[in-house]
């Protein structure tokens, strides 16, 4: 569910294309009142006691998130990232502006002896997954580590809305999500090839399709999710039949909410529309409620969007 395009759309708030995705039963938040976007989930804002509420259904509050995912920000090892690798970025960024230029690279090659200018423009050459000439945090991670940083997807994540199963993989997890690029929740040829050639690797065509034969248990020429993490790991996923598949031909997959059980203040889409926006929900006291629109404003959808692991780089 990609957001730079990211729609609030309330009952009767006068905002922009503003209309209510009405629910039913519990109305949980009111007055959910977000000064800035630093909040990392919804519940961190200002708002009324769950379930003191002056609101009826009509006012119960909808996103839709469009676009791209932010950027993942680096000024803290991401947790679960090797801490070497880390530093060894740090230092090479000198200037901190969270990519590595040829100028940084030739710079900390000098502090070691040196190197040519062929030898380090390789380096970024082959780091390089969005051909932008520079290496981002996470192109770098997976460069030396020949593994996805917690940070996210060389090269920009996909808008797929996918949280990793309860004990599931993670690399396994991000492999399958790097090679989804459409989000339909399997993996095809195309997509395989097209992986392989962004990332720089080699790989025939006889290659690929013997790769997608192995794991194709229902012979539909694809890998779903669970398919691949079966090849993938030798071991069966966590994940439920049908997981990470799109519905309602959203470019996007699943509902936001968490993989496992949820938790007090935890988000999900509901009733999504034509266009993919959906009324916002959250989780409290084991039932899922609504939220009212009252204060709700573009600062709480990016903050919302980003708690569901969907992109939020933008509010319209």
């Amino acid at each position: 569910l990609p957001s730079t395009d990211v729609r609030i759309m309330v009952g009767g708030s006068g905002y922009g294309e503003a209309f209510s995705v009405p629910g039913s039963g519990q109305i949980w938040l009111d007055g959910v009142d977000c000064s800035s976007t630093d909040p990392k989930r919804l519940e961190d804002c200002n708002h009324n006691t769950y379930g003191d509420n002056d609101c009826i259904h009509d006012e119960d509050v909808g996103v839709c998130c469009g676009g791209d995912r932010a950027a993942p920000s680096v000024a803290e090892r991401p947790e679960g990232d090797d801490q070497g690798v880390y530093d060894l970025w740090r230092e090479i960024d000198a200037d901190g502006s969270g990519t590595i230029t040829l100028d940084e690279l030739r710079a900390f090659a000098d502090n070691y002896g040196g190197a040519d200018d062929a030898q380090l423009q390789s380096i970024i050459d082959f780091g390089d997954v969005d051909g932008d000439g520079v290496l981002s945090y996470t192109e770098f991670y997976f460069y030396f580590t020949w593994s996805f940083s917690h940070a996210g997807i060389p090269g920009g994540d996909t808008g797929c809305a996918m949280t990793l199963p309860g004990g599931d993989d993670f690399q396994a997890f991000m492999w399958f999500r790097a090679i989804d690029i459409d989000c339909s929740g399997a993996i095809s040829f195309a997509e395989v090839r097209s992986f392989l050639e962004r990332f720089h690797f080699q790989g025939s065509d006889d290659a690929i399709q013997n790769f997608l034969n192995a794991g194709d248990a229902d012979g539909d020429g694809e890998l779903d999710y669970r398919e691949f993490y079966l090849l993938w790991t030798g071991t069966q996923s966590n994940a439920p039949e049908g997981y990470g598949q799109s519905a309602g031909g959203c470019a996007w997959t699943g509902d936001g909410a968490p993989a496992g059980a949820p938790g007090n203040g935890d988000l999900h889409l509901a009733d999504c529309l034509e266009d993919c926006c959906c009324r916002l929900e959250v989780f409290y006291d084991g039932a899922w409620g609504t939220i009212c629109d009252d204060s709700f404003n573009d600062d709480a959808g990016v903050i919302a969007c980003r708690q569901m692991g969907l992109p939020s780089t933008d509010v319209r």
